[in-house]
């Protein structure tokens, strides 16, 4: 919890899968998955920041737990190699 109490949940906000600075896949809000419409209100400040905000259906697998975060590899890494 943070100061106002929010839990971390509440301050982390959605899963999604961030594609680039200015583009972020969400999975499709519905009355199940977002029932206050707190995921698009979050999409909506998103897309007032001019970042592209793409959704897909995914309340399928979604049911079984987890989202769009928890379902993918990173796309691109960037990394550097020790040498050990």
């Amino acid at each position: 919890m943070d100061r106002r109490g929010r839990s971390g949940a509440e301050l982390l906000g959605c899963n999604a899968c961030v594609l680039s600075d200015r583009r972020i896949a969400f999975p499709e809000p519905t009355s199940e998955s977002d029932p206050e419409g707190k995921l698009t209100a979050i999409m909506a400040a998103l897309q007032q920041r001019h970042v592209e905000v793409i959704t897909t259906p995914y309340g399928n697998v979604a049911s079984l737990g987890g989202a769009l975060r928890c379902s993918h590899h990173p796309i691109v890494r960037v990394s550097e190699l020790t040498s050990y």
